[in-house]
């Protein structure tokens, strides 16, 4: 009688473990993060308008100024918050490592992305961090600055490769 109290109290007890629900990752949920992460992206175009007090602009191409090596590197957004960059199939340096991991995270609301990466264009900011608009083959990131008076958005344009 003792054994069937003890076989009937263990089933009762894993048909409760198995039957609750697990908790799940919100981030792996979310609809925007599925379209970002585990795809690889490459800049398709980045551009910088810069516009004085004065009312005065300036815009800069900074995709045609890349050179063809930095052109074809790519980013992977992964699902724990690590990115990892990809020097691509031709490196601007030999010695130059072929990855390099940096971080990824979303606001609150998941509609401004910041990302740190190792720097691989040595003429901006490690941290690219604004609104984005995402869809399964585009990602678009604005970042908006100010320095002695002037403001510059950055717009930067991948696409899923």
């Amino acid at each position: 009688m003792k054994n069937l109290f003890h076989i009937t109290l263990l089933l009762l007890l894993a048909g409760i473990f198995t039957a609750c629900p697990k908790k799940s990752d919100p981030e792996a949920a979310d609809p925007k993060t599925t379209l970002l992460i585990n795809k690889d992206w490459r800049a398709t175009a980045d551009v910088s308008v810069t516009t004085t007090s004065a009312g005065a602009s300036t815009t800069t191409d900074n995709y045609a100024a890349l050179a063809a090596c930095g052109k074809d590197d790519f980013i992977r957004f992964n699902d724990n918050n690590v990115l990892e960059i990809n020097e691509g199939p031709s490196k601007c340096s030999p010695a130059d490592q072929q990855t390099a991991k940096g971080t990824w995270s979303w606001n609150a609301d998941r509609t401004v992305i910041t990302f740190t990466e190792p720097c691989l264009c040595p003429n901006f900011p490690s941290t690219l961090s604004g609104p984005a608009d995402l869809t399964s083959s585009t990602l678009v990131v604005k970042q908006t600055s100010t320095n002695n008076g002037s403001t510059t958005v950055r717009t930067v344009t991948y696409g899923s490769i």
